[in-house]
């Protein structure tokens, strides 16, 4: 994998001095790889994104008889964020400990036409070719649905 410097938010260098080891470089990247918006056949709107925080790490180091060597360490956070916003007229949604438990963090918007649910999961690797399954994607997705209910239709 290849990271680009266009990408770079962030670089922290801790040099000690001319000729003081341990010599540290920290670079920090976005990368926003995957974004999709929709509407759903029932009126909702849908918003998937993915998101990569980068961290990489490169260390510099004097051995005892003088060799000096780097160490390259990547650590990537994929943010996974699912909005669904659902209208309030045919769901209702309850918020239960199975629908804050399955994910990092939850957002509830409730407004008078919509509600709008965004739940944001992380996971973490070290592999700067790592690919997120699908799977975890429909998860986040299947989630909220699970959370909402039918409105019963007026008048029934």
């Amino acid at each position: 994998g290849q990271i680009l410097k266009s990408k770079m938010i962030n670089c922290i260098k801790k040099d000690p001095g001319w000729f003081c080891y341990p010599k540290i470089t920290t670079s920090f990247y976005k990368d926003y790889w995957f974004a999709c918006s929709a509407q759903l056949i029932d009126g909702s709107n849908l918003e998937i994104s993915i998101m990569d925080n980068i961290r990489q790490r490169q260390i510099s180091r004097k051995n005892s008889r003088g060799k000096i060597k780097t160490k390259t360490k990547n650590k990537i956070k994929h943010q996974i964020k699912a909005t669904i916003g659902l209208k309030t007229k045919t769901y209702s949604l309850e918020t239960t400990p199975s629908l804050q438990n399955s994910c990092d963090r939850l957002k509830i918007k409730d407004k008078q036409r919509r509600k709008s649910v965004t739940l944001i999961d992380t996971v973490i690797s070290n592999d700067l070719d790592a690919c997120l399954e699908p799977q975890s994607c429909l998860n986040l997705i299947g989630q909220i649905f699970m959370g909402a209910t039918n409105t019963p239709a007026k008048g029934s």
